[in-house]
């Protein structure tokens, strides 16, 4: 199962990286696996906030059972969008039953009557194998742990 994070860090000494664990609910970690847009960003304050796709450690996913690339049409009632029924930009991350895609092209823009008709081309974003997951939380783990000496 993947999921859309938007991650935020303050500090000159602070990362984000794709492999880190995001700590989401009780008991629900996730692997950042794409790390998709810097949203914001401010130097001077060291402030940055990132978009990115992660996978939910032990999470089973339905990728296989869907098309890599597919078309997808969205219908804005009197031309209106907000978050429920969003107007993409190419490039754009979305997230469907639990699987991520990407925005890669708009194929047309029409009206029907007073609604805007709009179709997307879009590519499905693939989820890490378990190996590379288990190689993230390997190095997460590996990450916190010091040596005494």
């Amino acid at each position: 199962m993947q999921a859309i994070f938007t991650l935020t860090r303050r500090g000159f000494n602070e990362k984000i990286k794709v492999g880190e664990i995001i700590n989401y609910k009780e008991n629900e970690k996730y692997v950042l696996t794409h790390i998709a847009e810097i949203e914001q960003f401010y130097g001077s304050s060291a402030r940055m906030v990132v978009k990115g796709v992660a996978q939910l450690i032990g999470g089973k996913s339905d990728y296989h059972l869907y098309e890599k690339t597919s078309e997808f049409v969205c219908k804005y009632p009197k031309g209106e969008f907000d978050n429920n029924n969003p107007l993409y930009r190419v490039g754009d991350i979305f997230v469907f039953d639990g699987i991520c895609g990407e925005v890669t092209n708009i194929e047309s823009i029409e009206y029907e009557f007073v609604d805007l008709v709009v179709a997307y081309r879009s590519r499905l974003i693939r989820p890490w194998s378990n190996e590379e997951m288990n190689q993230a939380i390997k190095e997460d783990r590996l990450s916190k742990f010091t040596v005494i000496g």
